[in-house]
C-alpha cells in the first residue's frame, strides 16, 4: 500500500512516525487558540482593520513553536498606518510572553493573489477568520482559483465565531479623525520610512514584497522551499512505484 491510516490521520506508508508527531503538535496547538483568537480580536478593533484571519502552522494545528501568524486586511489607503497600530499591540503582547507575527497586510484594494500555486491556495484556503467575516467571504470569492488546486476546500476551515470589532464607536471616531490630510500624512510617512527599511531586509527575498497595498513580510522563502521539497518527494514517490 502507498497510504497508511490511523484514525483521522493519513500518511504515505513508511512514515507512521509522523502520525504521533502531528498528534503531539494538534494538542500543543489547541493550548494556542485561546489567546490566538482573544489577540486577533483586539487587532480586528484597530482603526482600519476589516479582516483578521490566524494563518500558518496554527492554522493547521500544527504548532512546533510559539508564534501565532496572522493575515491582516485593512481599508485602502490607511495600510501602513493600521500596521503600524498593530505593531504596537504585538509590542505589548510581547510584554506578556505571547508573540503575534502579523507577517501579511492587504488592503481591500489588493485582496486577488497573484501568486497561484499550490502552496499558496493552501494557505488560503486553511486561514481561520477571527474577525471581518464579510471580507472574508470576499476574500474567497475573489480567488476562488484555489478550488483548482483544493476543490473540497470551500469555506472556513474551523468553525470559530468571527467578531464584530469591540467598541465600534471608539473605532469610528478614529477612522473619522484620520481620513484627513494628517492622517493622509501620517499614511505616507509611516509607508515611505516602512518600505525603505523592509526593503533593505527584503532584498534578495523574492516572497517578501512591500507597497502601498501590501506588506508581505516572508523573509523565509517557506512558500518557494516548500513547493521544491514536494516536487522532489512526487518525483521520488513517482520513480518509487514505477
Amino acid at each position: 500500500n502507498v497510504l497508511t491510516r490511523s484514525g483521522k490521520y493519513i500518511t504515505l506508508a513508511g512514515r507512521e512516525q509522523t502520525i504521533e508527531t502531528r498528534r503531539h503538535r494538534a494538542a500543543v496547538s489547541a493550548q494556542y487558540w485561546q489567546r490566538a483568537t482573544r489577540y486577533g480580536r483586539l487587532i480586528g478593533s484597530v482603526p482600519f482593520v476589516r479582516m483578521v484571519a490566524v494563518t500558518g502552522a496554527l492554522a493547521m494545528d500544527n504548532v512546533a513553536d510559539a508564534d501565532i501568524d496572522y493575515m491582516i486586511v485593512t481599508e485602502s489607503g490607511r495600510l501602513w498606518l493600521s500596521r503600524a497600530f498593530v505593531v504596537g499591540l504585538v509590542r505589548v503582547a510581547a510584554a506578556r510572553g505571547v508573540t503575534l507575527c502579523p507577517n501579511y497586510f492587504l488592503s481591500e484594494r489588493a485582496l486577488v493573489i497573484d501568486e497561484k500555486n499550490l502552496f499558496t491556495a493552501h494557505e488560503v484556503t486553511q486561514m481561520v477568520p477571527i474577525s471581518g467575516s464579510a471580507t472574508y467571504a470576499k476574500f474567497r470569492e475573489l480567488n476562488h482559483w484555489t478550488a483548482g488546486f483544493l476543490p473540497n476546500a470551500v469555506g472556513s476551515p474551523r468553525r470559530i465565531a468571527v467578531a464584530e470589532p469591540r467598541h465600534p464607536g471608539v473605532r469610528a471616531a478614529a477612522e473619522y479623525a484620520l481620513r484627513s490630510p494628517l492622517g493622509s500624512g501620517m499614511e505616507h510617512w509611516e509607508r515611505t520610512r516602512k518600505m525603505r527599511k523592509l526593503g533593505r531586509r527584503g532584498n534578495g527575498h523574492t516572497e517578501a514584497a512591500f507597497g502601498p497595498d501590501w506588506c508581505k513580510g516572508h523573509f523565509d522563502d517557506h512558500g518557494q522551499l516548500t513547493l521544491a521539497r514536494y516536487s522532489a518527494r512526487l518525483e521520488a514517490l513517482e520513480l518509487a512505484f514505477t
